[in-house]
């Protein structure tokens, strides 16, 4: 094999549909050489052989010179659609793993090693190979969007020439998609309410489906940029996670859920009593009935509660007396679970010697329960009586402002009091612990593909979570107007079609994140894809898609001018947002926008031209079902084209058989 086909098969292997909008980390040894090189009667000598060789348009006599050749202005060059330096990257990541007498960080003698170069050789032009790792990002988030997973460039600060291709070898692709799930759920880690980062290295190291290898990153506090790396990793897992578990059985039924109890706190200073109730959190969409549930040795439901915002429930309430449901009696120390029918719904409280509550004021809530602390936030923290004497040691020396409360209301053994804030780590329980690392989130706002794609009149908010030192993020430059703790908003105007990049200076390393934002279009024809009525499509006698020609028609200045209000729709009954009374944060794509003309038409428009597929889902239902269904039943509309009106009917269809 030449080098532009190992180059080829090495894109195919890594980046292709059974990744979409995943992370794609390039973890790669002789044996996956030899794998993807099997088909063609090659192996790892021949891929080193071909990557030393190059594209015949290259003349370094350096291979970081080849692969910088390689990569500049390929895309100008090449009439290919992905990068043709993929497989240095991947020699380099190759030669980061390779066994032999060597330092844990020592990189250049082993990539000289690999290519079989004296070991005084001077390996130039390696400083510029980030320029590659961070094309290819942009490659795989801005360009391609996702379509063929997601690429991050992470390593920073004095690792950010070699971290790169280490930080491919952090973490297998076995531990990733197997181990992992299965620990999430074993020890109740919640994407909604993120463990610390203490937390994710106890259980990680604890768990034996995880590699000494792995676990040596994790532990070694010497290299502590290729932990955090590997720590940011399983925190994208987690965030990406469905609650669907991996490889790790057990003989409980909660091995089948993902729903965790929440704790939840009115404390009444005047009578100086603490009142506990209780709720459901969970990643999946709560049913429309109510949840009920049953206490271990009880033969009937007890206790029922139904979805209040996001992913938490209402408080849970007794059937018998329909009033709240008092927390205090559940076993705190040792957890204890409440079981519903359906296993999935089946939920648990995970036990612990601390528990740490914080402000709950977006979900109605006084206080509730948080898995971590961070700086700078005022907390509630209730404690066994196991750990009393290093949980108050702790308090008075290193949090602001301690004062102890009463301990009416509390389960026998447990006491409570209140910080304004902690200054400085717990030195043994990992709960109380501050962050390891900061990360910039992207919170609400209206996407219009998946991705961080979103619609230019609703963009995302900016939340700086972890170890954050009172930092002010910038977006594109531009200073953030403030709307809360750790939130912003964008301030002024910013560029439509173009990455919108958010910095955050944290030592010596910037943490970044990039989103668009894109003006609503009307497809005039449908998209790029040829499809038949019903929306699916159109393939050759080859298997291949066939392509129809369509315009895109920028509907700015009618959305301005022309429309009262537009109603998203999406493809699961329930998913649906107005504008602009209603601009809520959603994680869906809409399929539909049914815009309100000034003479009171409504005429419906396919909107999110990155939608694989387009018919309705059928047998789910979210909370807004009935408003769902109220489009496609209720509202007159008139279709601007007939392959708009079959999928349209399809829509009807499954909207009259709610």
């Amino acid at each position: 094999m030449n080098y532009s086909k190992w180059n080829f098969e090495i894109i195919r292997y890594f980046f292709n549909r059974s990744v979409a909008h995943k992370e794609v980390i390039i973890f790669l040894d002789e044996n996956v050489i030899n794998e993807i090189g099997k088909p063609f009667d090659a192996d790892v000598n021949d891929f080193i052989q071909a990557v030393k060789e190059g594209p015949n348009f290259t003349d370094s006599k350096h291979i970081c010179g080849k692969a910088y050749q390689t990569f500049l202005g390929w895309r100008r060059r090449s009439s290919q659609n992905y990068p043709p330096y993929i497989a240095y990257l991947a020699l380099f990541v190759l030669a980061a793993g390779i066994d032999g007498e060597f330092s844990s960080s020592a990189y250049y003698p082993r990539l000289k090693k690999i290519l079989d170069l004296p070991h005084d050789f001077n390996i130039r032009y390696f400083d510029r190979m980030p320029e590659l790792w961070h094309d290819l990002e942009k490659w795989t988030r801005q360009e391609k969007r996702g379509r063929y997973g997601y690429f991050t460039a992470r390593i920073q600060g004095h690792w950010r020439y070699v971290g790169m291709p280490l930080s491919q070898l952090l973490i297998t692709k076995a531990e990733r998609e197997e181990s992992l799930p299965g620990i999430f759920a074993k020890y109740g880690f919640d994407a909604k309410d993120c463990p610390s980062e203490h937390e994710l290295i106890s259980a990680l190291v604890e768990s034996p489906q995880i590699r000494s290898k792995t676990k040596a990153f994790l532990t070694n506090m010497k290299e502590t940029y290729l932990r955090n790396t590997l720590l940011e990793i399983v925190m994208a897992e987690l965030e990406q996670w469905e609650g669907i578990n991996g490889e790790i059985e057990t003989e409980s039924s909660l091995n089948k859920s993902n729903a965790r109890l929440v704790l939840c706190i009115k404390y009444d200073e005047f009578s100086e009593r603490a009142l506990f109730t209780l709720r459901v959190r969970s990643t999946r969409e709560f049913p429309d009935e109510d949840l009920e549930y049953r206490r271990l040795n009880e033969t009937e439901s007890s206790l029922f509660c139904f979805q209040s915002i996001d992913s938490i429930s209402s408080n849970l309430i007794s059937l018998k007396d329909q009033t709240n449901f008092n927390a205090s009696k559940l076993d705190w120390l040792n957890g204890e679970t409440l079981f519903h029918n359906d296993p999935w719904w089946t939920a648990k409280l995970y036990g612990a010697t601390v528990r740490v509550f914080t402000s709950g004021q977006q979900y109605g809530i006084e206080w509730i329960e948080v898995q971590r602390v961070e700086t700078g936030t005022p907390y509630l923290i209730c404690h066994h009586s196991s750990v009393a004497s290093t949980v108050l040691k702790w308090a008075q020396t290193h949090c602001l402002s301690y004062q102890q409360l009463s301990s009416i209301g509390l389960p026998v053994g447990w006491y409570i009091f209140k910080v304004e804030k902690i200054l400085q780590s717990h030195p043994i329980l990992n709960k109380l612990k501050l962050p390891l690392l900061c990360n910039i989130k992207l919170d609400g706002g209206i996407k219009s593909s998946r991705g961080n794609f979103y619609l230019s009149f609703a963009p995302p908010n900016i939340v700086v979570e972890g170890n954050w030192e009172g930092q002010q993020p910038l977006a594109n430059g531009k200073e953030l107007e403030s709307i809360g703790i750790r939130k912003w908003r964008l301030l002024g105007t910013f560029p439509k079609q173009e990455p919108i990049t958010v910095e955050l200076i944290v030592s010596e390393n910037v943490k970044r994140t990039t989103f668009n934002l894109e003006e609503p279009r009307i497809l005039s024809k449908y998209f790029a894809f040829k499809r038949d009525r019903f929306g699916k499509k159109c393939i050759d006698e080859n298997g291949n898609s066939i392509f129809d020609s369509f315009n895109d028609i920028d509907i700015k200045c009618f959305l301005q001018k022309n429309s009262k209000k537009i109603i998203y729709v999406g493809r699961v009954p329930g998913q649906i947002s107005k504008w602009p009374r209603e601009i809520e944060p959603i994680s869906w794509e809409p399929v539909w926008a049914i815009l309100n003309t000034p003479d009171g038409r409504w005429i419906p428009q396919l909107v999110g031209n990155q939608a694989e597929e387009l018919l309705p889902i059928q047998n789910q239902k979210l909370k807004d079902w009935k408003k769902w269904r109220k489009v496609f039943r209720v509202i007159p509309v008139e279709l601007p084209i007939s392959i708009v009106n079959e999928l349209w009917n399809a829509y009807k269809r499954e909207a009259d058989r709610l």
